[in-house]
């Protein structure tokens, strides 16, 4: 397969775009966590003049341009357009469960011949008599296919085949990004909500010579601000990880989000090199220090069905376990912006007022997503009791039952003031035959003697409604 000229590689994405996404690269480093040295490791690995020569293995097999990367044009036609394939299936299959569709089709004059033809699909266009019109618009106007199932389609939709590349990677940002800001996510996504925090072994990837990423991608950047500093970066249709293996093997792992097309037949490589299948993986060819984070832990990620060991000298090596699990898990789910110091991965949150830390236990969290330690949340806001709803102590007040707080609807709702003994108590606890006393009041009154005095209550409105309960003088039999 040709390659794509050097001065159109370095157009995708110019030079001066990728120096400054490797400064705001080194800029993010301390927020993942590393050691020191390990960082340093990292920083080396950026400039081709300090990389030691395991470190540049792929980029001179391979022979990857002074950003790391190898281009590779892709010609698409019916036949590998995954998001065709989608769509044809699913016109075929609406029309099949209602024959009634054909009938807004023949009002304006369309053969389902060409609602189905792939150059309506690629062209978005449809003929309707003697005019034009938008095929997705028309699918959506008349009901015939959902939202939800053309934005899907779209997600898969290749665009125009001159503007497809396969490009294999070693530059760090692409593997920053290879789940992040992109149309699909995974566990590697900086925002994911996981427990594990894999996204955490993202920044040091470049530290494993076995290592590459492959993706399709168009000449389209996006943008993306991670802890204050901007990114551009490729827009992934589809992608994976690829592996140098023993015995000259060289594996492309899962695709994500799916399989658009076979990267195999598109790349070049190494002849010394056989692309094998990820079930013939046995192990990676280099062993290699994974580098570490500050708590001592080894810096690892998920890769599917492919699992690290450790070797010798704390060094690590791939194998093919048919399972999958990463060295080191987390127990943080608030995404990569949140973190703010070491001890988050371990459990332990950061108060938003007061800065300390807290565990997962003693953790209180608002409706925005901060966390409090439970004092200063006790001090910022109150949670009702009875209808879950968070309430700011600034603006709303409440009352307090068995040290639980309600606001003062729900309060209202629940509780009573006995107008007897003025204790407040549940309305459940309060009597029948005389409402507005609670039981304990009713039953003291039924016990006393005939000779004792009785109580008469004038009730003056709903005896519902608290405080409204009025007692009068005695009388006497």
């Amino acid at each position: 397969m040709s390659r794509v000229k050097l001065e159109e590689e370095l157009n995708l994405m110019l030079p001066e775009t990728n120096e400054q996404n490797l400064l705001n690269f080194k800029s993010i480093l301390p927020h993942f966590y590393y050691t020191k040295i390990t960082n340093n490791r990292i920083i080396r690995t950026l400039n081709p003049e300090t990389r030691y020569k395991q470190d540049s293995y792929i980029d001179s097999e391979f022979e990857l341009n002074e950003q790391r990367r190898a281009f590779f044009p892709v010609d698409l036609g019916v036949n590998m357009d995954i998001a065709f394939k989608l769509y044809q299936k699913e016109i075929y299959y609406i029309f099949e469960n209602n024959r009634e569709l054909y009938s807004i089709l023949d009002e304006h004059k369309i053969r389902f011949r060409s609602l189905v033809d792939y150059s309506s699909f690629s062209t978005n266009s449809l003929t309707a008599g003697k005019q034009e019109v938008k095929l997705f618009k028309f699918l959506m106007k008349y009901n015939i296919m959902p939202k939800r199932n053309i934005d899907i389609i779209n997600n898969f939709k290749l665009g125009n085949k001159e503007d497809m590349y396969v490009c294999i990677s070693r530059n760090p940002i692409d593997m920053l990004f290879c789940a992040t800001n992109q149309s699909f996510t995974s566990c590697e996504d900086l925002s994911s909500n996981w427990q594990s925090a894999y996204y955490m072994g993202l920044g040091a990837l470049t530290l494993d010579p076995n290592r590459c990423i492959v993706f399709l991608t168009t000449d389209r950047l996006k943008k993306y601000t991670i802890k204050g500093h901007e990114f551009k970066h490729f827009r992934y249709i589809s992608r994976s990880w690829g592996l140098l293996g023993i015995y000259n093997t060289f594996t492309i792992v899962r695709y994500y989000p799916t399989r658009s097309i076979k990267f195999g037949d598109y790349i070049s490589i190494s002849k010394k090199y056989k692309i094998i299948k990820q079930s013939r993986f046995i192990k990676s060819k280099f062993l290699f220090n994974p580098g570490f984070y500050e708590g001592g832990k080894y810096i690892s990620i998920y890769n599917d069905n492919i699992a690290p060991e450790i070797g010798k000298r704390k060094r690590i090596r791939y194998f093919n376990h048919g399972e999958s699990y990463s060295l080191t898990d987390w127990n943080w789910s608030g995404g990569f912006e949140k973190l703010q110091k070491y001890n988050n991965l371990l459990g332990y949150r950061s108060c938003s007022i007061c800065n300390n830390d807290i565990s997962s236990d003693d953790t209180w969290k608002d409706c925005s997503g901060n966390f409090y330690c439970q004092v200063c949340y006790n001090k910022k806001y109150f949670y009702c009791g009875n209808c879950d709803t968070e309430y700011l102590n600034s603006e709303h007040k409440f009352k307090l039952y068995a040290e639980t707080r309600y606001c003062i609807g729900c309060y209202n709702r629940i509780f009573f003031k006995c107008g007897k003994c003025n204790n407040e108590t549940r309305r459940t606890y309060m009597s029948i035959e005389n409402p507005g006393i609670c039981k304990d009041c009713d039953t003291k009154t039924k016990t006393v003697s005939d000779n004792s005095p009785k109580f008469h209550w004038n009730v003056r409105q709903n005896p519902l409604t608290i405080n409204y309960i009025e007692e009068v003088s005695p009388t006497w039999d």
